[in-house]
């Protein structure tokens, strides 16, 4: 049989993929090794040499069981170490001890192989027999507390008798009534690995285990970051009369500068307690699902119009505690995948989403039972906007806007809240017109937020127990900038305003420090809070050691941070839970956590002045970390928007860096139908005085704004571009490669060209058409 020339023989390539498939099936049976020892510890998370001798362990000899151990550790079946040598405080001695295991990336080749083999039944089985042995022996030095556990929840799961959930939620009651997460944590990790064998009631415990320390996580953070807040009677009557109010006005609209108390309002609303609210102050019984809009995947909206309603649903699903909505969510999530396979980006399936969001309903009233309200609370709701058409929101809020109001038509009782720094309104409910050009919304209320007044920063004060002595030198350290004070005040007001957050470092401090004097406070240039509320508080040096690479990233999952440190595999697990657990990281939906804004800019510089060697070291490390990842994949798959956003902001002032980024990224964007990615992402950075803000080479920056102007023409049509086509051309004359230079010209001008005709400026026209054909007729565009 021929074959086009160039191509390969069909048949030599059927061969490969025969030999590949062959070769490639499951991992290698390390020789002379019993198969039942690969399904011991397999299914058992650790294991010491004593405790698989007492348990009789197939293939395992008592006489010379380190040399078994050293044979299956060069044949790749398992990863080892030696625990040190330690004594108690009461003296009791606990020796050196070997533990081994499956490593985490080889396990699930290898439990896949089992189950195939020996089929669910079988192991079953075997788990309750190796489970009745660990239990059998005594819980001395020589058994993992792992393993222990594990051993609990499979002899209840294979149980004849439903004990199961009884006996698991005991341990997890206990461990969460004594504010201890991480033991909470590791019971569920030993129920997800009996779970992977004993499906069934396990599988549905595990997930209901996993929302409810979702929740409470949420909620404990919530309430540290509350200690000592001082609750502003206007914000909660606000909220409170939105809850009581009439169903014609169901949003209320908490507009106000950074650092003002917009989180904190939101915080204090979902903490799952009552006792942060002003006194006399009650609220209707209510369940919330609140998000951070800013960081929704920049796939919202154009290709994946689900993603609001599935981050939505995320946050519900942790209230639904009796399982009552279980089906219901299932559902939805499987809509939302079919909407998503089914879109593209000029057409969104009406008809789908319309399915989608009368799903969400059902859910949502199957989740708030006893008459409770369903609010929904979304934060940075506006976006960057300030790179888009001038006085237009972008197109992702106003779909946002549309799908609300379509899911309130569907639940009248719905109340939204959105926090944010720019308006979303021309005109609101009250009839106060904020914005003009911007479209009227009479469903959605204003509420105004500024930073303290003399007399809120007093009594915050006081509240924090500061001695009197303290409170002029802290007040005049804490002055609000003048930026967080514009957004509405009266135009008379001369008084100054104070910074929550500011005010809340100061009296951190002089709680933590009691020598604390008005001198210290006025000449400070170390900063304390820094210290006190993250340093201090960390006790782990693994913990410690990652804490600049973490104010480098700002942003990351879990793959991302472990590609950027160097940790043992056998504690980066439960260093990484550490790191979660801080109160000043934030879980988002899709793996992500996010440090605090302002903690990481003070973190950043804390390292920056007190430890500049330890954070040049990080630096070292991320980078190229950061490199690889934000080129990884194929040509036309864009990086993840965390990796951009780290990677721009630690190489912003390199222009030659800046540039690499940008050739990296103007590829991935330009090579596919990425445009909407394109319009959000490098909004963001364009916005982001860290990333490209005045520091940046005005040549770089105006490289980054060809390929964010190009995406906006795509997206939302050239009308309105103007202005970025100009900044584009004039920032593009300071390139000094020659060949990119000119690449970049031509980039602008054409844009220009493009708005200008669809705008018919005929003086814009001509200007840019002279530009362009001066550009062609001197080969500007040509590499030298």
């Amino acid at each position: 049989m021929s074959t086009a020339p160039g191509l390969p023989d069909v048949g030599s390539v059927l061969a490969r993929v025969e030999s590949l498939l062959a070769g490639g099936i499951g991992p290698r049976v390390p020789d002379q090794l019993d198969p039942a020892s690969i399904r011991w510890v397999c299914l058992v998370p650790v294991w010491t040499p004593t405790l698989a001798a007492r348990c009789a362990m197939p293939g395992w000899g008592s006489a010379a069981d380190l040399d078994v151990l050293d044979a299956w550790r060069d044949d790749g079946l398992i990863e080892a170490t030696l625990t040190p040598l330690s004594i108690d405080d009461a003296g009791q001695v606990t020796p050196a001890q070997h533990l081994f295991w499956v490593s985490r990336h080889a396990r699930p080749a290898w439990l896949s192989r089992i189950i195939e083999e020996d089929g669910l039944d079988a192991l079953a089985s075997l788990v309750q027999s190796i489970a009745s042995r660990v239990l059998a022996q005594p819980r001395d030095q020589h058994m993992p507390t792992a393993t222990w556990r594990w051993a609990v929840v499979a002899s209840h799961a294979t149980s004849t008798l439903p004990t199961l959930r009884e006996a698991f939620e005991h341990e997890l009651d206990q461990a969460l009534s004594q504010e201890r997460p991480e033991e909470a944590w590791l019971w569920i990790e030993a129920l997800q690995r009996v779970a992977e064998v004993v499906p069934g009631e396990a599988t549905t415990l595990h997930q209901r285990s996993v929302r409810r320390l979702a929740l409470f996580d949420r909620q404990r953070s919530d309430r540290a970051m509350l200690r000592g807040y001082l609750p502003r009677r206007a914000m909660f009557e606000a909220y409170r009369d939105l809850l009581t109010g009439p169903d014609g006005v169901w949003a209320m609209h908490y507009l106000g500068g950074g650092g003002v108390g917009k989180t904190m309002l939101m915080r204090a609303l979902t903490s799952g307690t009552d006792e942060h609210l002003p006194p006399g102050v009650v609220l209707p019984p209510t369940v919330t699902a609140r998000i951070d809009f800013d960081h929704i995947n920049p796939d919202y909206p154009a290709r994946r119009p689900g993603l609001l309603i599935a981050h939505l649903a995320e946050e519900l699903r942790l209230k639904d505690d009796r399982l009552a909505a279980s089906e219901a969510f299932a559902l939805l999530f499987s809509k939302i995948a079919l909407l998503h396979e089914r879109v593209d980006s000029d057409r969104t399936p009406a008809a789908d989403v319309e399915e989608m969001l009368e799903v969400f309903r059902w859910a949502c009233e199957s989740v708030a039972s006893g008459g409770r309200r369903i609010v929904l609370l979304l934060d940075t709701c506006e976006e960057l906007d300030r790179l888009g058409p001038s006085g237009t929101l972008p197109d992702s809020v106003e779909r946002t806007f549309a799908l609300l109001e379509r899911l309130h038509e569907m639940m009248p009782a719905l109340r939204v809240v959105l926090c944010g720094r720019r308006p979303l309104a021309g005109t609101y409910a009250d009839g106060e017109v904020v914005a003009a050009g911007m479209p009227e919304r009479p469903w959605l209320r204003l509420h105004r937020v500024f930073a303290f007044s003399g007399d809120e920063a007093r009594a915050y004060l006081q509240l924090m127990s500061v001695p009197e002595a303290l409170v002029v030198p802290v007040l005049t350290r804490s002055v609000a900038a003048a930026s967080s004070a514009t957004l509405g005040l009266p135009a008379g007001e001369a008084s100054p305003r104070y910074s929550p957050f500011s005010l809340s470092v100061y009296a951190t401090w002089i709680a933590k420090q009691q020598d604390v004097d008005p001198a210290r406070i006025v000449g400070d240039d170390v900063d304390h809070f820094v210290r006190i509320r993250i340093l201090d508080r960390i006790h782990n040096e693994d913990v410690r050691r990652l804490l600049p690479h973490v104010a480098l990233l700002g942003r990351f999952d879990d793959a991302t941070l472990r590609a950027c440190v160097d940790i043992r595999d056998d504690v980066a697990d439960a260093v990484l839970r550490e790191i979660a657990a801080q109160e000043w990281i934030d879980r988002q939906a899709g793996g992500y956590y996010a440090v605090e804004p302002e903690l990481r800019m003070r973190l950043w510089r804390y390292f920056e002045r007190e430890e500049t060697s330890v954070l040049d070291a990080a630096r070292r490390r991320v980078l190229p970390a950061l490199w690889q990842r934000l080129d990884a994949g194929p040509v036309g798959e864009v990086p993840d928007e965390a990796v951009v956003q780290a990677l721009l902001q630690l190489v912003h002032a390199d222009r030659a860096s800046v540039l690499r980024a940008w050739l990296i990224l103007d590829t991935r964007v330009t090579a596919g139908p990425e445009s909407a990615w394109g319009v959000r992402v490098l909004a963001r950075v364009l916005a982001d005085e860290a990333s490209l803000g005045a520091e940046v080479d005005p040549g770089a920056r105006a490289a980054c704004l060809t390929t964010y102007a190009e995406c906006v023409v795509r997206e939302h049509g050239a009308a309105g571009t103007a202005d970025l086509w100009a900044t584009a051309w004039e920032g593009a004359q300071h390139l000094a490669p020659p060949d990119v230079r000119a690449v970049v010209l031509v980039r602008a001008a054409s844009g220009g060209l493009t708005c200008a005709a669809a705008s018919l400026d005929l003086p814009a026209i001509e200007r840019w058409a002279s530009r362009l054909a001066s550009l062609i007729e001197r080969r500007r565009i040509w590499p030298r």
